[in-house]
């Protein structure tokens, strides 16, 4: 059967399509970004607890591997890449405004190793976390 209108498909007993939900009309419905961006939502709320993607594969009902593509696909990178990103930035607020250790700091967003979170820390900032907190620490006493 063919329909003028989805109006007239409804009129007669059907339902609009359940992917593509052509009866939303204010927005366009992306099943897939819906997915990763409560994806990214439930990474920024545990950055820093040890994430286990596997779990949160199940937990949104599609394959890691799925879950990885759509994931760069939208993001660009991939869900551990997100969660250093995270970290990172995190770690990098915390040296600004803390007198906690690097180690201290590398512990309380998630990182297991101190010699992960400096090569995470050179490959995002461009320089290790100690330089880092020097420069802010300069520019503080200039303009603070």
């Amino acid at each position: 059967m063919f329909f003028n209108s989805v109006d007239d498909a409804i009129k007669a007993g059907f339902r609009p399509c359940k992917l593509c939900r052509p009866d939303i009309k204010e927005h366009n419905f992306e099943p897939n970004r819906e997915l990763i961006e409560k994806v990214k939502e439930k990474l920024i709320q545990n950055y820093n607890k040890p994430i286990n993607f596997r779990f949160i594969s199940k937990e949104f009902g599609v394959s890691i591997s799925h879950l990885t593509r759509l994931f760069k696909e939208y993001t660009g990178l991939t869900p551990n890449e997100y969660v250093s990103q995270i970290r990172i930035n995190k770690a990098m607020q915390l040296l600004s405004k803390s007198n906690d250790t690097i180690l201290e700091i590398a512990y309380d967003v998630g990182f297991k190793s101190l010699s992960n979170f400096y090569k995470c820390f050179k490959q995002n900032a461009g320089i290790a976390p100690k330089e880092y907190r020097k420069r802010n620490s300069i520019i503080e006493i200039k303009y603070g």
